[in-house]
């Protein structure tokens, strides 16, 4: 039995040392894991940040591309709206001389039946100032919406219009 006690202490101090050398090696090869784990989490970390800003730069990209199409299309437009307007505009002014043209001639027309009618009503008594039994007087008419209200209305010189009015001698 002594032989075999020393060699349970040769087996226990073999083992105790197997144990540290082990623990030694396996310390070792997780701090060697850790760092290696380390580094590819870093790399991996290293490409998606790059990934990120290729990605960030091709979408600014397009948003420019964008942003310049839809200007492109903004300058047409605004462009389309005003030919549009101007075509409006030559196509009013292409107008305006025939009506103007007309309503000067309506006008013409209209003071020359003013003309005749009052050259025909011109034997009244009223457009004859020299008559003894009246008085007349011609009054501008400041307002034509109250003419109604006048008895006569008379063209006067200048294409006035002036009122007439009958002021009776004691005759009547």
């Amino acid at each position: 039995m002594l032989q075999s006690l020393p060699r349970e202490t040769e087996e226990k101090g073999g083992e105790e040392s197997w144990k540290q050398q082990f623990a030694s090696q396996e310390e070792k090869r997780q701090k060697n894991e850790r760092l290696h784990q380390h580094q590819k989490h870093e790399n991996q970390m290293r490409d998606l940040q790059l990934q990120c800003d290729s990605n960030i730069r091709e979408l600014q990209q397009l948003q420019n591309e964008k942003c310049h199409l839809l200007i492109e299309h903004e300058t047409q437009k605004l462009k389309e709206l005003d030919e549009e307007h101007t075509q409006e505009i030559k196509e009013w002014r292409e107008k305006l001389r025939p009506r103007k043209k007309a309503l000067e001639e309506e006008f013409t027309r209209k003071l020359q039946e003013q003309a005749v009618f009052f050259k025909m009503s011109g034997e009244s008594e009223c457009l004859n100032p020299t008559t003894q039994s009246r008085v007349s007087k011609f009054y501008p008419i400041p307002n034509l919406h109250n003419s109604s209200l006048y008895p006569q209305i008379k063209l006067g010189c200048a294409n006035r219009l002036f009122l007439c009015v009958h002021h009776f001698s004691d005759r009547y």
